[in-house]
């Protein structure tokens, strides 16, 4: 209470200055203990940013020149609703990446017209598969049939999304 006191009726900055230091001299281990927790919190994100920039140089940049062999699991991939946007870019690049395609959709015209495309530009196998699940018995059934026959190495199903209900299952 005494060095309060004199803090309070001190005209010396030079006091009240060595007294602020005492006071803050009891929290240096606080001070220490926030200063490793800052450090390990700003190193944790470095490392995740430095992380994401190198999977991002990976992914997107070192890809195009060394690619993954995509035929080791198998030489055919089958990819659903392939007649346009993604699933179409997606049978293209498996082509491109020297797969087989089985593509699979519900119109047999675009089905040709991307068979033909992918023969002629990229010189691989392909295979149609029109299936129509108003008959899901049977559309399984077509699709078993082709996969016992063909080496399937990767799936890509970009357009079909099905309830219970789709599928036949009785509850």
């Amino acid at each position: 209470m005494k060095d309060l006191a004199n803090v309070l009726t001190s005209d010396s900055f030079y006091f009240l200055w060595e007294q602020i230091v005492q006071d803050f001299e009891h929290l240096n281990v606080y001070r220490n203990v926030l200063a490793v927790v800052g450090a390990l919190y700003i190193t944790n994100k470095t490392f995740q940013f430095l992380y994401s920039v190198a999977h991002g140089i990976a992914t997107h940049g070192l890809s195009r020149y060394f690619s993954v062999r995509l035929t080791e699991s198998g030489d055919w991939a089958v990819v659903t609703g392939p007649t346009e946007g993604i699933g179409r870019a997606f049978a293209i690049e498996l082509a491109k990446r020297g797969m087989s395609v089985l593509l699979l959709g519900r119109n047999p015209d675009k089905l040709q017209e991307l068979s033909d495309f992918i023969r002629r530009e990229y010189k691989q196998q392909t295979k149609i598969l029109v299936i129509d699940f108003n008959d899901p018995g049977k559309a399984y059934e077509d699709i078993n049939d082709a996969f016992e026959k063909l080496d399937i190495g990767v799936v890509g199903l970009c357009d079909i999304i099905l309830t219970s209900s789709e599928c036949g299952s009785e509850t």
